[in-house]
């Protein structure tokens, strides 16, 4: 009998609470054990517990071990019998010893094929209609587009808002601010949604349940895609309908591969100008290796796409209503059936080489059923062989809903994607247990990301087997912790839904429990853990430093951000005692330096980006070196034999530092980059001085000779060696291999190794040779280039080192706007996200091209002028080699008086403002004696503001005549002036000289234009030009015909017949009268009486007072006004502000003998390398 006191009967009694059975285990099983955990601590002065409890288990133990979750519950159940048995005797271990040998029975019982739980009819009615998926593709390819749809036709949000938070909401899955402004999907979001769906087997309509991860699309954020994927059943495969499978598709494609993860494709933007999807259907084949077929065809294309044809299920579909809410169904159109008759077939064809049952019908000549499409489609994308392909625009609304439907009816399940875990009580080579989505079954979960919230770590985990609960007690098996779980929640981007529990197949997150990112959780039945994610090595490092006196925020910044992501990684640098702060590309490190000054007010200081060099040897090399020191007493001695050599073969480790991955055969591991092979024999070297010489040879890898990165691709044999049987030691021999080794390396061809990255740059075609002459002198490797449509696509090589900057500048968006020798493309200035114009030139075909473009820069650069177009940028040319062509960066204007013109009419407000704009910019410009010569309106841009800017200057000359042509301007003022429509008389009857008074005669024509919204002389040549100006002016008065100078003018004249001026108020009858009288003094045949700039900005036209009001009919909605400009009288001679003068010498390239294209190129060249103070991106 044993005594006890009441205290120690106290704690044993509290101890005894923590072998409460988990409640998984049969109810027979927890009873016995529970009534045996009692009875130890009811001693009873005359009963022994133990043996009525030994008794009690034996008797039961034969039917507890047939249970399924005996053997895997035998660990804790036999840890809990010994646990008591230390405190009350040994009689419990007998217990505990039988429990253990009879699980081993049980579980050689189950030979090779562990249990898997049976899934009950709840479970599958739940399930069937469960779908897990994640939208992934190429960066902008409108992946949060659709999510925002998808989420708008399920009834999640209840309006549609657009990317960049154009709207100042911006999209639901972009919750951060920096997302919204820069347009693009930093972090991967989950959210949930429900779509009723039609079966197409049995066609019912049932509701599913959907959670989708939006994930990123920029290759930085590629570990945000990885643990995406990691934990989804199934994705959606963006892919553009013009730019198709890009550098980042295939990158998505990989990863989808490595997770064995289905995917339907959505060739989306399908309403873009060059939309092709049978090109980007034929991409996916042969880029991303994977058979594919369209099971749509598009109804209309490009601005005419209004809807897609079914081929599976043989209808129209189209979407109408507001915001394309309502799906109609009907006839294909008869244009289109031969047409979707031909791609039936094709998909048809495609099915029949991955599916038997397809295959049987096209051997037997038998047309499958819808039915039967469905089905195979189904079969085969589950099984990974086949992808169906999908059209739409989601920006239109149009063709998303059937894609929802897609998504139900061809990706899998929970319980039909496959899921296995590792049992850590058993070796590595023992074969994956597979998991069931069972609710009854013990707990599997994994957590796949981390956030730190407002109330602590919020850990996304992915639910695959039991059901996890608030409240509940669950096991982190890589730590053996238990931990408790106080709140459980559903995420809808960033908002929250609390949750009582959750079941298998399903998402959630947790708040309050402590963990790292791949970490399995269970329930304490099982020892299960999941593989966690891939997780790619950091590229690029900077050191980092914070403004001023460092706070506490910055290492909590620094320590929250590498938490929550596995490619952040920081450290110190043990040299310069610098924080390095090291990711994935320029981008990802540039949203974490902005991230710590918004969210924990920690202004930093960055240095010069640095590469993750490597060194790596190249062949083999052996080593026989003996380590020996003596210093009296026991000294070290340990000798090593071998040799070092690559693992990969040169060609190998050149598609390494590509970033591409080395397999072998299919099936094959990734090979490692450092190996150690022991191949003694005998015992030379005992082994327990092995560890120490592996330790030793990783070491050696840390640091190389060449240039002190660390080593790769190498593998050490040892061979032999000798030991000391007292000098010998784990210091010695480390110390030897270590010798070893940098004696080897010498020998072994160590070579530098830098990160190549295969870069894939899309610009407008006019910008091919800018896009290839940058690659290349970035040591770029041209692989492959495509021009399609308006685009040019390169693909090349470049060493990381060299490609810092290269993205940062400008991200081309459109083309906006061509001239005669030179093309406009719109454009972001990365670094401070500002819309800018691009202007490319390419002059160096004729030498008056080069005398424009030298005019341009040179008088632009001059003015500074609110009304005057600026240079904000100059990109310069790598050299006078490459020089080809002139990129002039702009102020972004949304269009020019030209289209506003020829599609709207405009109000007298608006002819008010911008002729007022138009003399305010040419008073500048006459007052630095400098003419425009070529005033038009599709010179005078315009933007949302109403703003107004003259630009082109090619023309331009100086209003003062140059020294040595003083006595005879002729040969200075007769060039070329002007388009047609908008040239003054004198112009074009050689007067010996004009004036500033031409550009007068532009801003009437332009004018008229304004007021009537055609020209007013649109002569088809000269004559007739000259006859429509004589028409209205009438025949010239005798003092204006004498004032002709070319006596050839004057007879031409003389012979024609004479004409009466007609009514300006009669050609403009619903124009305002003071806007007559202007536009008369400005067309007045005779330059001398025309009016001067300085006299037309007094016009009583533009002194009229006038209400912000006066500009809500502003004409063209694309450029809608949304800020008042002035108010009150136009004319404020304070804030009409001159220029300075130009020099005589200006246009000094001008005036003497003619220069050639090779003189007037190094001219440009170097006018460009000249230093701008007023260069507003300069800093940049």
């Amino acid at each position: 009998m044993v005594i006890i006191d009441l205290e120690k009967k106290k704690v044993l009694f509290a101890e005894a609470r923590k072998y409460k059975c988990p409640e998984k285990w049969p109810r027979e099983l927890s009873k016995f054990l529970s009534r045996l955990a009692a009875k130890a601590y009811a001693w009873d002065n005359g009963d022994d517990p133990f043996i009525v409890g030994s008794a009690m288990f034996s008797s039961n133990l034969a039917r507890f071990s047939s249970h399924s979750l005996f053997a895997s519950s035998s660990r804790t159940i036999s840890s809990t019998l010994s646990s008591l048995s230390c405190v009350y005797g040994t009689r419990l271990a007998s217990t505990a010893t039988a429990v253990k040998t009879k699980a081993a029975e049980a579980a050689a019982a189950q030979g090779e094929n562990p249990v898997k739980y049976e899934l009950t009819e709840k479970d599958m009615k739940r399930l069937n209609f469960q779908r897990n998926i994640g939208v992934s593709a190429h960066i902008d390819s409108g992946k949060t587009t659709l999510t925002e749809r998808i989420l708008f036709y399920t009834g999640r949000i209840r309006d549609i808002h657009e990317v960049r938070g154009k709207d100042n909401v911006g999209a639901k899955m972009d919750s951060m601010d920096l997302e919204r402004e820069k347009g693009i999907t930093i972090q991967s979001a989950a959210t949930f949604c429900d779509w009723e769906a039609t079966n197409p087997i049995t066609n019912q309509t049932d509701k599913y349940a959907i959670n989708i991860i939006d994930t990123p699309g920029h290759v930085d954020f590629t570990i945000e895609v990885e643990r995406a994927l990691r934990v989804l059943d199934g994705a959606i495969l963006v892919l553009c309908a013009v730019a198709g499978v890009q550098s980042q598709t295939t990158t998505v494609d990989r990863q989808m591969r490595r997770y064995n993860v289905p995917r339907i494709s959505f060739v989306n933007k399908m309403d873009r100008p060059g939309a092709n999807p049978w090109r980007i259907v034929n991409q996916i084949r042969t880029k991303l290796r994977i058979p594919a077929a369209a099971v749509h065809i598009p109804i209309g294309v490009e601005d005419e796409f209004r809807g897609v044809v079914d081929l599976v299920h043989w209808r129209a579909i189209y979407n109408k209503g507001n915001k394309g809410i309502e799906v109609v169904y009907d006839e294909i159109p008869s244009d289109l059936l031969d047409f979707a008759k031909s791609k039936r077939q094709e998909l048809v064809e495609q099915l029949a080489e991955v599916d038997e049952e397809i295959a049987d019908l096209v051997l037997m000549d038998e047309a499958p059923t819808n039915e039967q499409l469905s089905t195979a489609i189904r079969r085969a994308t589950i099984g990974l062989k086949f992808s169906p392909v999908f059209l739409g625009s989601a920006i239109k609304n149009t063709a998303v809903q059937p894609l929802l439907d897609g998504v139900c009816a061809y990706l899998p399940n929970p319980a039909e994607a496959e899921a296995t875990a590792m049992d850590v009580e058993k070796p590595a080579s023992a074969p994956p247990v597979p998991l069931s989505p069972a609710a009854e079954a013990p707990l599997v979960g994994l957590a796949f990301k981390l956030e730190e919230g407002r109330f602590g770590q919020l850990t996304y985990i992915r639910i695959y087997q039991g059901t996890l609960r608030r409240a509940q007690n669950i096991y982190n098996v890589r730590t053996g912790k238990k931990v408790k779980v106080p709140r459980l929640v559903r995420m809808h981007s960033n908002e929250m839904e609390d949750i009582e529990s959750i079941g298998p197949g399903e998402i959630c997150a947790m708040f309050g429990v402590e963990c790292r990112s791949g970490d399995t959780f269970g329930d304490g039945a099982i020892s299960l853990t999941m593989t966690s994610m891939f997780v790619p090595e950091p590229v690029i490092s900077l050191a980092i430093t914070a403004k001023g006196i460092e706070s506490p925020n910055f290492s909590r910044a620094l320590n929250r951000f590498q938490k929550e992501d596995p490619t952040f990684r920081v450290h110190i640098d043990q040299e310069s005692k610098e924080t390095i702060i090291s990711g994935m590309g320029e981008l990802h490190l540039e949203i974490y330096v902005e991230r710590m000054r918004r969210e924990y007010n920690v202004d930093c200081v960055t240095g010069k980006p640095r590469v993750a060099f490597r060194e790596a040897i190249t062949k083999r090399a052996s080593f026989d070196y003996t380590h020996k020191k003596q210093t009296g007493g026991a000294g070290q001695y340990g000798k090593v034999v071998g040799y070092i050599e690559p693992i990969l073969s040169q060609e190998e480790l050149l598609e390494v530092a590509a970033g591409k991955e080395t397999t072998g055969a299919e099936g094959e591991e990734v090979k490692p980059d450092k190996e150690f092979v022991n191949d003694v024999m005998g015992g030379n070297i005992p082994s327990n001085f092995i560890p120490a010489i592996e330790k030793g040879f990783y070491e050696a890898l840390e640091k190389g000779s060449l240039s002190g990165n660390p080593i790769t691709n190498c593998r050490l044999v040892l061979q032999d060696g000798q030991y000391h049987i007292v000098d010998s030691s784990e210091l010695a021999f480390r110390m030897a291999v270590i010798g070893a080794y940098r004696e080897a390396y010498k020998d072994a061809g160590p070579v530098i190794m830098e990160p190549i990255m295969k870069v894939e740059v899309v610009a407008p075609v006019e910008f091919q040779s800018q896009v290839i002459g940058g690659l290349n002198t970035r040591r770029g490797t041209i692989i492959d280039s495509e021009v399609r449509d308006d685009e040019f696509v390169c693909i090349a090589e470049v060493a990381l080192n060299d490609m810092f900057g290269y993205s940062n500048h400008y991200q081309p968006l459109d083309v906006i706007g061509e001239g005669a020798y030179g093309v406009v493309c719109s454009a972001i200035h990365v670094p401070s996200q500002r819309k800018v114009a691009i202007k490319r030139i390419t002059p160096f075909d004729h030498s008056m091209f080069c005398l424009r473009t030298l005019r341009e820069i040179k008088l632009l650069r001059h003015f500074n002028h609110e009304n005057i177009i600026a240079i904000l940028d100059i990109l310069r040319p790598p050299s006078i080699n490459d020089f080809n062509e002139v990129y002039l960066v702009q102020e972004l204007m949304e269009t020019d008086l030209h289209r506003v013109i020829r599609t709207q009419e405009l109000s007298d407000d608006h002819c008010q403002y911008f002729i007022y704009q138009t003399l305010r910019a040419l008073k500048a410009l006459h007052s630095a004696d400098v003419l425009h010569r070529d005033l038009k309106p599709s010179n005078l841009l315009l933007n949302a503001n109403c703003d107004l800017k003259l630009c082109d200057f090619g023309l331009a000359r100086s209003a003062r005549p140059p020294p040595d042509v003083a006595n005879d301007s002729s040969t200075f003022m007769t060039e070329y002036v002007a388009t047609r429509w908008y040239r003054a008389p004198e112009v074009m009857l050689t007067f010996k000289e004009y004036t500033r008074a031409i550009d007068m005669w532009s801003v009437g024509c332009v004018l008229a234009e304004m007021l009537s919204g055609k020209p007013l002389f649109p002569g088809r040549d000269y004559h007739h030009q000259l006859s429509i100006i004589l028409d209205i002016l009438g025949t010239p008065s005798i003092d204006d015909f004498y004032a002709i100078t070319s006596q050839r003018s004057r007879e031409y004249i003389r012979a024609l017949p004479f004409r009466k001026k007609k009514s300006f108020h009669q050609l403009f009858p619903n124009a305002n009268p003071l806007a007559i009288d202007l536009m008369e003094k400005c067309l007045t045949f005779s330059p001398k009486r025309r009016i001067e700039v300085g006299e037309a900005l007094k016009h009583p036209y533009l002194a009229v007072s006038w209400s912000i009001f006066d500009l809500v009919s502003w004409p063209f909605p694309a450029c809608h006004p949304t800020t008042p400009l002035r108010c009150g009288p136009y004319h404020d001679p304070a804030d009409e502000p001159l220029a300075e003068p130009i020099d005589p010498q200006f246009f000094d390239f001008d005036n003497g003998d003619p220069l050639k294209k090779e003189d007037l190129k190094v001219l440009i060249y170097e006018e460009i390398l000249r230093p701008n103070s007023s260069n507003m991106l300069s800093s940049s």
